[in-house]
């Protein structure tokens, strides 16, 4: 009887340990629902790994993600944001990210670091490249003059040696002198035409800082003042898979 009692202790606790055992693994599998929410609302979000999901902020996903993924958050009138987070599967709540605003101020320095990188920054990027690639021909013009100039007054340098050289000689003299005045009046008119594109160089640079801080857009009207559903697809696990990205405004 008492061997009775000990065998069915035993199997009483091992029967125990398995049951206890597997729960933890069967919680671990359950997929969990992400709701995902932007300060400010209305930022489109995607989620880039195993597959691909998008959806305009806020919004929630109910297929578990596993792996790691590259999240990347964006709206007009604010910087964009990247992030890299490694999802178990069985995430269950709340993901906030919060936007920063783009500002006249960093529009300002980075215009002055870098020709039209302030408009680019703004979301003019059209402007922004055409007034990059205005101070490129400027610099370069300028590049050219320069050097056009120094080669004009290394040929006046040479034109005054020989007429130097050949001041004795009465039938000379006049002829040398005639080509030190010329080089001289063409290493003038390079000089000046150098000093232009230099100018222009400085006043490109000058508007283009100008404009960024004076002509800072207003992203006061938002584009998504509610959010939409958003459908996404990816490739995962050798399956095309196609999410709906579902709108919470009570979020």
């Amino acid at each position: 009887m008492r061997t009775q009692i000990i065998i069915f202790f035993i199997t009483f606790v091992i029967g125990c340990q398995s049951m206890f055992g597997t729960a933890p693994a069967m919680a671990q599998n359950k997929q969990g629902t992400i709701y995902v929410k932007s300060t400010p609302p209305g930022a489109m979000v995607q989620f880039e790994g195993a597959s691909t999901y998008v959806g305009v902020a806020p919004f929630k996903l109910r297929a578990g993600l596993h792996g790691n993924y590259k999240i990347y958050a964006f709206k007009s009138g604010y910087e964009k944001r990247k992030y890299e987070y490694f999802f178990a599967g069985t995430e269950n709540g709340l993901l906030k990210i919060r936007l920063n605003p783009k500002t006249r101020f960093k529009a300002f320095v980075r215009s002055m670091v870098f020709t039209g990188w302030g408009q680019i920054y703004s979301e003019r990027k059209t402007y922004g490249l055409f007034l990059n690639l205005l101070q490129i021909g400027s610099i370069v013009g300028s590049v050219l003059a320069l050097n056009d100039y120094h080669q004009a007054v290394d040929e006046y340098d040479q034109a005054v040696d020989q007429y130097q050289a050949n001041m004795q000689f009465y039938h000379l003299r006049n002829e040398y002198w005639v080509q030190v005045v010329r080089k001289h009046q063409r290493a003038d008119d390079l000089y000046e035409k150098s000093r232009i594109w230099l100018w222009a160089s400085a006043g490109i640079w000058l508007y283009n800082v100008l404009d960024s801080l004076f002509f800072f857009p207003s992203f006061d009207k938002e584009m998504f003042d509610r959010s939409l559903p958003a459908v996404s697809a990816g490739y995962r696990d050798g399956t095309s898979t196609v999410t709906l990205s579902i709108p919470l405004n009570n979020l």
